[in-house]
């Protein structure tokens, strides 16, 4: 309006601002944030013929980014000196819970990163349930682990599961003097040590937490009435990314590193929370409206989420937690393009 009026008041005019009726705006990655705004506005002319009457205009801003700013990569042998603490929350699902170790056998065990794993077992409410063997899996990786600098930790419950209140109890493991970096991560997960190095860098105590963009994998079986299974080995594709395997969940805010003083800057995880979902949005919204914390996002292709089916128990969830649950099920089953080609090759038309 400072613009607007720059030149006005010269000629014995003034237009005030009253109503921002709706606008655009688009981010263009080369040159800034594109803004078009349709503003209502009144215009008061004070010389000669004195009037007052409403007016609307379009406003075409454009607000360029700011210079590029380069901070220097910190050297191998100081990064692994980092430990990252990444905690579990688990319940059941043993086949996969066998697949993510032979994962973290592979990216942190081989080589002997200075990670940490703790993981925060519940009992499930299914007929057998698998809490023993996941120990044992557990207790044989301690036993070959002793006397490295990598640990494995188990963490037992015995209340309903609540992803927030895992995550809670992993946190409260780390001292609060220790300051940990903080990964949480879920067990449909498998990574590569390149998301190691994401973490420890795109993760700045006191000024910034790293919510990664994850690949989420469709249903492989969805063009073939195949049966599901889960298979506790990798795939070899796995880490293969494209449209027709799956899509960024940019709207996905469970996986995050964050120092613990910062998790705590912002009121730690919301144990209100039960049951699926919710609590990863809450604690983004929290990050984002802190004034001293950037979010930094951006898509890791070496950090993939496994499909698996997703069950939406209505007598669980909340009907916001319900509706999230349906809507990220419905986004699990193909790509646009296969799901097109799926309605027309099994649906038939009239007159055909």
């Amino acid at each position: 309006m400072e613009g607007i009026n720059a030149i006005s008041k010269e000629r014995g005019r003034v237009i005030d601002f009253k109503e921002l009726l709706y606008g655009y705006y688009r981010v263009n990655p080369r040159l800034g944030v594109d803004y078009i705004l349709d503003l209502l506005l009144v215009y008061k002319k004070y010389r000669g013929r004195k009037m007052i009457f409403p007016v609307r205009r379009h406003a075409y801003l454009q607000q360029a980014f700011g210079p590029l700013q380069l901070r220097r990569s910190p050297l191998v042998a100081h990064e692994s000196s980092n430990r990252i603490h990444f905690v579990l929350p688990l319940s059941g699902r043993l086949a996969i819970f066998q697949r993510f170790m032979n994962n973290f056998q592979r990216v942190c065990v081989e080589p002997d990163e200075n990670v940490r794993l703790v993981i925060v077992l519940y009992p499930t409410m299914e007929n057998e349930d698998p809490s023993d063997e996941i120990k044992s899996i557990v207790l044989a990786f301690q036993r070959r682990i002793r006397g490295r600098k990598l640990q494995v930790e188990l963490i037992e419950r015995q209340e309903a599961f609540a992803r927030a209140a895992a995550l809670e109890t992993g946190k409260s493991s780390c001292q609060l003097e220790d300051d940990c970096l903080l990964a949480f991560i879920d067990v449909d997960m498998v990574f590569t040590e390149k998301t190691l190095h994401h973490i420890r860098s795109h993760t700045i105590r006191g000024r910034q937490v790293y919510f990664p963009i994850v690949f989420s994998q469709f249903d492989p079986s969805f063009r073939a009435p195949l049966t599901y299974s889960v298979d506790s080995e990798i795939a070899v594709d796995v880490f293969e990314i494209d449209d027709d395997r799956g899509y960024w969940r940019f709207y996905g805010f469970g996986i995050v590193s964050v120092y613990r003083s910062d998790l705590e800057r912002v009121g730690g995880m919301n144990t209100s929370i039960h049951g699926w979902g919710q609590e990863d949005v809450d604690l983004y919204d929290r990050t984002v409206a802190h004034a001293d914390l950037a979010v930094f996002r951006a898509p890791d292709p070496a950090l993939v989420h496994v499909f698996h089916p997703i069950a939406c128990d209505g007598s669980k969830l909340t009907d916001k937690q319900k509706k999230m649950c349906i809507g990220t099920r419905a986004g699990t089953y193909a790509s646009q393009q296969r799901l097109a080609r799926y309605w027309i090759d099994n649906h038939s038309y009239a007159g055909e």
